[in-house]
């Protein structure tokens, strides 16, 4: 936490108004939402209160001089920004394109055999003619969440939501350093999937639509990206698929 904030000579010198303090406003953005019935406030900071449900914005006891704070929010952080300092990181795009070659003559010297995720039926078909990665400047990500326990005297629990590139070489696809952490969410409960998951699907459509403009090989190149599939264990896959979970029982 001191590395990345270290204004702070203490943590115990960190609070919420501080943290957003130390943020670039282009870097993270906070989504309030009620936590009665889920609905997603608009950015209006002035709107107290939920319209359907007449739920609270904030949380009661703030001040002129301290920021309000909601009951409910998650935060996105900027995923094209985090996409193109990834992709032009040293050796990054050259691994992309080495391990997009080696994945071609698997297919053709071994076509039957299954060693990775970009050897499966689907990836091939991007890979064929006119498919999205028939374009070699086009990836895929695959994406993951789920909960973690910080304390064991809490069930307050994290949710980050991660993506990974694909056409990165395993070695470096799984690696902390080229993770891209989309969103996070904390609270007592599991978050609100489709709120938190409907947020993300403009960002990613504008990915697959128009695509990033990044520097690699010495020119401009238009980058474009999709979501191919997710990795979860059965409770998050229950919450993203918005089913019942499976040790959940129905009332009768």
């Amino acid at each position: 936490m001191q590395k990345a904030f270290p204004q702070c000579k203490s943590l115990g010198n960190l609070n919420y108004e501080k943290l957003w303090g130390f943020l670039d406003a282009d870097f993270a953005s906070e989504v309030h939402y009620c936590e009665k019935c889920y609905r997603v406030f608009h950015n209006n900071p002035d709107v107290d209160t939920c319209r359907e449900c007449g739920g609270p914005r904030y949380k009661a006891g703030y001040t002129i001089n301290r920021a309000k704070q909601a009951c409910a929010s998650f935060v996105y952080a900027n995923v094209e920004r985090q996409l193109k300092n990834l992709l032009q990181s040293p050796g990054i795009w050259d691994d992309i394109k080495r391990n997009k070659s080696q994945i071609l003559e698997r297919h053709v010297d071994t076509p039957h055999l299954i060693t990775d995720i970009t050897d499966g039926k689907i990836y091939r078909e991007l890979l064929s003619e006119g498919g999205f990665l028939y374009h070699n400047c086009n990836i895929t990500v695959l994406m993951n969440t789920d909960g973690l326990s910080l304390y064991s005297s809490s069930k307050v629990q994290p949710w980050p939501l991660f993506f990974a590139i694909n056409e990165l070489s395993p070695s470096l696809r799984f690696a902390r350093e080229n993770i891209i952490l989309a969103s996070i969410w904390q609270g007592k409960w599991k978050p609100p999937m489709q709120q938190y998951l409907g947020s993300l699907c403009s960002v990613f459509n504008n990915l697959y639509d128009a695509g990033i403009v990044v520097e690699l090989d010495n020119k401009e190149t238009s980058v474009k990206v999709k979501v191919i599939c997710g990795t979860y264990d059965l409770p998050a896959k229950a919450a993203v698929l918005n089913m019942t979970q499976y040790n959940e029982v129905n009332p009768a």
